[in-house]
């Protein structure tokens, strides 16, 4: 009988406390639509293997930005950042925020605006300085995972909150939870106001203006989708699904106002595991209780697209092999040149950009 016991204990105790254990995922019942093959607009042609790697000092350059001189600059995952001229493989650090930087633009002012996951809405000079914080709450409530950036034309800035239940070191759960808590803001620096844009996005994550300024794009990570918000024009306050179904979880996207199009990054391919389980509330919160090493992961594959002003694939590109340049997070393009961000792997992306 004590052996029984035993049995019983080592077989009922994880059951039990996988189903009464608490956890802080409450989970909402989705369907997402069955994951597209890589086949068609996503034909799989390991395009990406081109990839090389500059400065791989260089720890989670998340997003990467461009002035008028071609330099990049970039946030790393130690909080630095950090301006480099690929052609002479050189990097100089401005500051460091001390948290996690991640999207970043640049003003025609020649100021750095910068969004941190976990301090907020961040400002530096160009050249480097004193970090100056512009937002980092709402009514009150502190930012839990600031994500991305952009500008209007009038200098407006407008940037996503991924996340008001989950900061970035548990943004797995807040993909497994999808209870669309993510936000689009603007923040007007002429008179400190900051606006809510747009509520109940899904794992609001990188932001990009139109060409025109009547529109940005939001990519709702854990909903497999790109989301427009009209913020200007007579569709304003409106917003739509520009690009539905993704291969993979959108991150960073950018507007390219030479080509007219958006590159998009996936960070990873779609799993399967999570699909199935969309719909059954009791069994996420299972799975939520699982110590993270035994949560389902992301899979090692590079992809990229461009995208046009219509919603339609222009270009796909990936890399499906394990040693493939990803997570991949960001997509910049200088000349013939696209540079290529992550926040996990080491250096920089770089690879021609080929023929469009």
């Amino acid at each position: 009988m004590r052996l029984l016991g035993i049995v019983l204990a080592l077989v009922l105790g994880p059951l039990l406390y996988l189903v009464v254990a608490p956890t802080p995922v409450q989970p909402v019942a989705w369907q997402p639509k069955p994951a597209p093959k890589f086949e068609g607009a996503f034909a799989s042609n390991g395009a990406l293997e081109r990839i090389e790697t500059l400065l791989p000092e260089l720890a989670g350059p998340e997003a990467l930005v461009a002035d008028a001189r071609g330099r990049l600059t970039t946030g790393l995952r130690d909080g630095r950042i950090v301006r480099l001229n690929p052609g002479k493989l050189r990097f100089k650090e401005l500051g460091n925020t001390g948290g996690r930087p991640l999207g970043m633009k640049l003003t025609p002012e020649g100021f750095l605006i910068i969004a941190d996951a976990d301090k907020g809405l961040l400002q530096l000079d160009q050249d480097g300085g004193a970090i100056k914080t512009l937002a980092s709450s709402y009514q009150g409530r502190a930012f839990r995972l600031v994500d991305d950036v952009d500008l209007l034309p009038d200098g407006t800035i407008l940037f996503t909150d991924a996340s008001t239940r989950f900061g970035l070191d548990q943004f797995d759960l807040d993909v497994l939870e999808h209870s669309a808590t993510g936000r689009l803001f603007a923040f007007d620096p002429s008179t400190q106001r900051l606006s809510l844009l747009k509520d109940g996005l899904v794992f609001a994550n990188g932001v990009a203006v139109s060409g025109d300024g009547t529109y940005a794009l939001v990519c709702e990570t854990a909903a497999y989708r790109v989301r427009r918000v009209f913020v200007n024009g007579p569709r304003k306050g409106q917003s739509d699904v520009f690009i539905d179904n993704l291969p993979g979880f959108p991150d960073n996207i950018s507007y390219d106002r030479e080509r007219d199009l958006f590159w998009l990054a996936l960070v990873a391919p779609r799993n399967m595991v999570l699909d199935l389980l969309a719909p059954f509330p009791f069994l996420r919160r299972m799975v939520g209780r699982l110590p993270e090493a035994l949560r389902p992961r992301p899979a090692r594959h590079a992809m990229a697209l461009a995208i046009d002003g219509n919603g339609k694939v222009v270009k796909f590109m990936d890399d499906p092999r394990a040693e493939s340049y990803s997570p991949l997070t960001s997509v910049t393009r200088i000349g013939n040149t696209l540079y290529f961000g992550s926040y996990e792997h080491a250096g920089i992306g770089r690879m021609s950009s080929g023929a469009l």
